[in-house]
């Protein structure tokens, strides 16, 4: 996880005059941070401070940002479908493990979320309006502005409005301009900073490190200055043949499939998550077959976006949070499924509650009761990171040695760097580096 990062990022923001002189270093191209996108620093940096007090406060902005997208994904899909969808899926997220764990420490995921679900609603209404693609685009600039694979949704968008430039080329050409207007507006400080400093206004650390072989190599070639030189995907393309290409593929196809099923890991426990999967993928596509057609082909083609791009790049740095931004959307329709199959066998069962308050009531008391029964005390939002043994002689050591040119520790953990003033790039992790330290 990026949590020290996070930490150190929202820190410098907050060193170089917080939330306020954001823009303007940006303008200026003081604002550098070429990694992670800065909505979520910007959230954390009125908070920042030097001590582990800022490990709670920034947990609790995260915990803060799941109520608000459990709330926004309920009255989302409610709207899209019905209230009983909204209840069933809202329940679906609240029990998902991965995603208690995501908004219970310090991550940008609930935030991304809550953006995504907005730009997915405002594509989705029929019948669309110029404002709803306006609203859209708006929406898809702050997930942008949240984390870089939001450009994923900008693409699914397009994918969209192609097809509906078939029937009716004035008015899909019109509300793509519209939805390009407002994502460029809103993301316009970092769009200007990437082409002030990057030379290309997407500019993300990322879009090396894709073309590596190994997350192994990022600091081989960060040492040497090489790693935006050489990695590229024409430096790739020449250098690897088909047969590489298609064994990365194949083992990142391996990899991501039991990366997926461990995504729809339930709070019931591990094993559980292998009988979870295939019946919610299967309402999924219940769900997906039973909307309307003009609304399949958003989610559709996100989907299939995000599936090529996580696993070209699962051999380097596969995790499961990459897959976070369509775990709303996922459970919405695999809800949509299941209450189409109920409705048709047993339409007893699927009537609405009679009130939507209670039905909104007991998603929040769901959650909030899964939240405290979390047995994992790195994930509590209410509790500080406790320093393992020894920590605390190694900050002070490392303190004590700060002149030193560089720093070899481990095990891979940047809390004792970040609450130290020691610079991070001269502190190297032992234990991911495949050979000693050169220097």
């Amino acid at each position: 996880m990026d949590t020290t990062p996070y930490l150190r990022g929202a820190w410098r923001i907050h060193e170089s005059g917080g939330p306020g002189r954001f823009i303007p270093n940006c303008l200026t191209g003081t604002y550098d941070q070429a990694n992670q996108h800065p909505l979520y620093l910007l959230l954390l940096s009125p908070l920042a401070r030097r001590d582990p007090s800022f490990f709670v406060a920034a947990k609790g902005v995260s915990l803060l940002a799941g109520i608000v997208l459990l709330l926004s994904f309920f009255h989302i899909v409610r709207r899209l479908f019905s209230l009983p969808e909204a209840f069933v899926a809202v329940t679906l997220l609240t029990v998902n493990a991965h995603f208690l764990k995501l908004t219970t420490m310090v991550a940008c995921e609930s935030t991304l979320m809550i953006f995504v679900v907005w730009t997915w609603y405002f594509i989705s209404l029929r019948p669309a309006t110029a404002r709803h693609s306006a609203l859209a685009g708006a929406a898809a600039g702050l997930a942008w502005l949240t984390k870089g694979s939001a450009l994923l949704f900008v693409a699914g968008f397009l994918v969209d409005k192609a097809f509906a430039f078939r029937k009716e080329r004035a008015v899909a050409l019109r509300r793509t301009i519209l939805f390009g207007c407002a994502f460029l507006v809103v993301a316009s400080p970092l769009l200007i900073r990437n082409q002030r400093l990057y030379g290309t206004p997407f500019y993300n650390v990322n879009s090396h490190i894709m073309w590596l072989d190994s997350w192994k190599d990022y600091f081989r070639l960060e040492n040497e200055g090489l790693l935006i030189r050489r990695n590229t995907a024409r430096s790739y393309f020449e250098s690897h043949s088909v047969r590489d290409i298609a064994r990365r593929i194949l083992l990142a196809l391996r990899k991501e499939a039991h990366t997926l099923s461990a995504l729809f890991e339930p709070t019931a426990g591990y094993t559980v998550r292998f009988f979870v999967f295939p019946l919610l993928f299967a309402l999924f596509l219940v769900g997906i077959r039973a909307d309307a057609p003009s609304r399949r082909i958003f989610p559709i083609a996100t989907t299939a976006i995000f599936f090529l791009m996580i696993t070209w790049f699962a051999p380097i740095a596969g995790a499961r949070r990459y897959w976070f931004p369509l775990l709303p959307i996922f459970l919405a329709y695999a809800a949509h499924g299941g209450l189409t199959v109920a409705r048709r066998f047993a339409p007893d069962t699927a009537r609405p509650p009679r009130h939507t308050k209670i039905a909104a009531a007991l998603a929040g008391a769901l959650f909030l009761v899964a939240v405290a029964a979390r047995d994992r005390d790195f994930s509590n939002p209410l509790e500080s990171y406790r320093f393992k043994p020894g920590y605390e002689a190694l900050i002070g050591f490392m303190e004590e040695k700060n002149d030193l040119d560089h720093m070899l520790i481990g095990p891979t953990h940047g809390y004792s760097t970040f609450y130290t003033n020691l610079d991070i790039r001269r502190a190297l992790c032992a234990n991911m580096l495949e050979t000693p330290d050169p220097w």
